[in-house]
């Protein structure tokens, strides 16, 4: 299995225990860093320095960030594979949606590449999206979608409709193997309208990228005004263990 290095940016607190676990399930090397706020929030940052920072510079910049971050992440760089998990959340002023989905856009083409500057993954709408299925009803989440005019209270019909997050808490393998392939079979689902698993590894690399799960899902919110629901921060572990994960873990 791989040992090499990983950074987990992600966005919060609660992401950052669970790519923790996720590490600890998966054996990888990895260190996780909580941004402790939002992807604009990182796009403004970035595009003060015109995207001419890279990441673990910005980090180590930024004060807000305990020295014991700092340390912890001077001391285990350089870092194979970098890793940038953060959410949609339009919902922070839908009257100017447009203008956040053209900065996701920017972030999305400059983060596309985790030997290099990082790749970025987005859950739409958040990270929640990753209980909002049954975990016995593999057909769960496939027409899963929030209208706009409900995203402020996503959380609260994810309680409703998703599964338990105690009772579902990722604890084996074998749950986290099932969530990464219902969430590949639902981006399949929205970059081509069918809900399976793509034909081959190669299809799903060249299909399924960020950036066209990304135009799908810009499509369905200017259009229609709903976000599918899917969690491509899941994908991160296919990514990171590739073509024999895929053809061995992801269900048929």
């Amino acid at each position: 299995m791989n040992k090499s290095k990983i950074l987990f940016i992600v966005e919060g607190k609660c992401e950052k225990k669970i790519y923790e676990h996720l590490g600890r399930l998966f054996s990888l090397s990895a260190s996780y860093f909580s941004f402790n706020t939002d992807i604009y929030a990182l796009y403004s940052r970035m595009k003060k320095d015109d995207f001419n920072l890279d990441i673990i510079s910005l980090i180590l910049e930024l004060p807000n960030v305990s020295e014991n971050d700092k340390n912890i992440i001077r001391k285990e760089k350089p870092f194979a594979y970098i890793y940038l998990i953060f959410d949609l959340d339009i919902q922070r002023d839908l009257d100017n949606f447009g203008e956040y989905l053209s900065k996701v856009s920017e972030m999305i083409k400059y983060f596309n590449n985790e030997t290099d500057l990082g790749k970025l993954y987005v859950n739409y709408p958040m990270f929640e999206a990753y209980r909002d299925c049954k975990i016995d009803d593999f057909d769960s989440l496939e027409e899963r979608k929030i209208f706009l005019s409900e995203i402020k209270e996503y959380k609260k019909i994810v309680n409703k409709r998703g599964f338990d997050k105690k009772k579902g808490n990722l604890k084996t393998i074998k749950i986290v193997n099932k969530l990464i392939s219902m969430n590949v079979y639902k981006a399949n689902y929205i970059v081509s309208g069918t809900y399976q698993k793509p034909s081959a590894y190669q299809n799903y690399q060249q299909n399924l990228s960020q950036d066209n799960i990304f135009k799908s899902e810009k499509n369905a919110i200017l259009e229609k005004k709903y976000i599918w629901v899917l969690n491509s921060g899941l994908f991160i572990i296919l990514d990171y263990f590739g073509k024999i994960f895929f053809e061995k873990e992801i269900h048929n």
